[in-house]
């Protein structure tokens, strides 16, 4: 069996519909914010519903279904299926990334990394939202195999996330890794983060950039890194306001 994981419905709408072979599984989690530590597998799933749902109440995404039961969908895997992890770079993705690994740990199956080819750094960040289905299937034959030491970087990456420990996450995001080659940047990202989104937001509106979509256009060129979409920027934005 061979499952795509993909980052999110915003991919699925674009993708390779009748060019590659397998099942779809989607990463609707937004782990970037909200608690991440907990004690078990169904703790984190209960946790993190009770805190989505408090955050975005106007959500209709119902999580045991649409969420939960994407990530389910990995505990079907058995020797010999392939999976194949289409993330992007920034840590929006990169954190979902390091969580989905986890649940992949200890199976003897092949796990692929399939993100973004791009040669101007300046559009690094972008992901896969501008690209075409032929530019989708050149990042898919350009897809990388995992390791068993990059298996246990992930796995230790989400642990460093997941605990706060920015420490270690500094001292992993030294480490060399074709799976993870923007590593070094997106740790520093996290490590930095508190208040810095905010910091940005608010220069950008402090020079008169007060339309929402100007200012998340503005938001996404100056801290692309971050990954953050509509909500994420929408709650920073609203706060900033009152």
């Amino acid at each position: 069996m061979t499952i795509h994981v993909l980052t999110g419905d915003d991919l699925l709408d674009n993708f390779l519909e009748g060019m590659l072979e397998g099942s779809i599984a989607i990463n609707r989690e937004c782990l970037i914010e909200g608690p991440t530590r907990v004690n078990s597998l169904k703790e984190f799933w209960n946790i993190r519903e009770s805190y989505l749902s408090e955050v975005y109440p106007e959500s209709e995404i119902n999580y045991q279904d649409d969420v939960a039961f994407e990530f389910e969908k990995l505990d079907n895997l058995t020797e010999g299926d392939e999976v194949n992890l289409w993330f992007e770079h920034d840590l929006f993705c990169q954190v979902n990334l390091w969580f989905t690994l986890t649940l992949l740990q200890n199976k003897n199956i092949s796990i692929y990394r399939v993100y973004p080819l791009e040669d101007d750094l300046k559009d690094l960040w972008y992901g896969f939202g501008p690209m075409s289905p032929e530019e989708l299937l050149k990042c898919y034959d350009n897809r990388k195999l995992l390791s068993k030491e990059d298996l246990k970087l992930g796995n230790d990456l989400w642990q460093a996330y997941a605990s706060n420990d920015h420490y270690a996450l500094e001292k992993l995001s030294d480490s060399k890794s074709k799976a993870f080659p923007h590593l070094k940047e997106v740790c520093k990202a996290q490590i930095d983060r508190p208040g810095r989104p905010e910091k940005v937001l608010q220069e950008i509106m402090n020079k008169g950039t007060t339309s929402f979509n100007k200012v998340f256009e503005k938001f996404s060129e100056a801290a692309g890194i971050y990954g953050f979409g509509n909500t994420q920027v929408r709650k920073i934005y609203d706060q900033l306001l009152k």
